[in-house]
């Protein structure tokens, strides 16, 4: 389900909420709450590629032997490839889907449902930034009132982020 952000959403990993729409790093931002099992319906694919341009009659330049790109595959109603940054050789792509395994399985070793959990999900047009907060079950919450909420994001153009919050 997308909800309409509001100023009133807890801050994330530099989104800005002023102004009539949030914006990550001039981005759109969209808001998508769930649970973790069905959180990932909200996630697009991403792969690499060589960074080259095509010339005048369809010929390939050189490759940039220090440069690739990262492309968004299809995803929704968008039949098209997006071209979504340049990055160094040595960057590691960590797909949105590979953090929704690792959770869910960190969370099936502690035996958590991952239909138990939570998840908020603020995601970027294009899908190349998001913040995923899990919320776990209020069988785990300790000091009345208060929550344990995890917080991670990943982006093409930052490192990954991870942090435990308390409360809310």
């Amino acid at each position: 389900m997308q909800n309409k952000l509001t100023h009133k959403q807890p801050r994330h990993a530099g989104i800005d909420f002023q102004g009539d729409e949030p914006k990550w790093f001039n981005s759109p931002v969209r808001f998508h709450e769930s649970t973790l099992e069905q959180i990932g319906t909200f996630l697009p694919e991403f792969e690499r590629r060589a960074f080259a341009l095509t010339q005048p009659g369809n010929e390939r330049s050189r490759l940039n032997e220090r440069l690739d790109m990262i492309v968004r595959r299809p995803f929704g109603a968008d039949n098209a490839y997006l071209p979504i940054g340049v990055v160094s050789k040595g960057y590691t792509l960590v797909p949105h889907q590979q953090v929704i395994e690792v959770a869910t399985q960190a969370l099936a070793d502690a035996d958590v449902s991952p239909d138990e959990v939570k998840a908020e999900l603020y995601i970027t047009e294009y899908g190349e930034r998001m913040a995923l907060s899990l919320y776990l079950p209020k069988k785990f919450e300790f000091d009345p009132g208060d929550k344990i909420q995890w917080q991670c994001g990943w982006s093409a153009s930052t490192q990954w982020t991870a942090a435990p919050v308390f409360g809310r």
